[in-house]
């Protein structure tokens, strides 16, 4: 049996701008009347300080990886929606609205932990303090993933 064919890499300037730009991932999210996104952090932040149509289909944002840097603003037509997980949970630990509200001397939360997991944030020494602070985030429970067993 020959060996599968090589595929190449596509060349930079034919991959989808949506991808990868705050303007045409927006104008595809209307045209193609998508109800649910999840976006990176960094693109989810500069499409939500665009301007919406109001034929906007989108629903919710779902966005995660860091902590948002902004607070939606109330005009857009859509709730956002932080998800944060490190990597031993496989994706998401905590999950929680973002609401449209402006604390400029705080960051958006990165919410509560999700069904099955327990979010502790360590801080100096001292266990149970309110999120979100600079700490150490610890996460453990029947929904974190499984670690990896040496088989050989």
């Amino acid at each position: 049996m020959p060996p599968p064919a090589r595929r190449e890499p596509r060349p930079a300037q034919s991959r989808c701008p949506a991808r990868i730009a705050p303007v045409p991932l927006r104008d595809w999210l209307v045209a193609q009347r998508i109800t649910i996104s999840f976006v990176p952090s960094a693109l989810a932040e500069a499409v939500m300080a665009l301007d919406w149509p109001p034929e906007t289909a989108l629903h919710l944002l779902l966005t995660g990886a860091e902590t948002p840097h902004h607070y939606p603003s109330p005009r857009l037509p859509f709730a956002v929606v932080n998800n944060y997980g490190p990597t031993e949970s496989t994706v998401v630990t905590t999950s929680g609205p973002v609401p449209p509200l402006e604390r400029p001397a705080r960051l958006p939360s990165i919410g509560r932990s999700i069904t099955n997991t327990q979010v502790i944030a360590r801080v100096a020494d001292t266990f149970g303090v309110d999120l979100p602070l600079r700490s150490r985030n610890y996460s453990g429970g029947s929904a974190r993933a499984p670690r990896a067993r040496v088989t050989a």
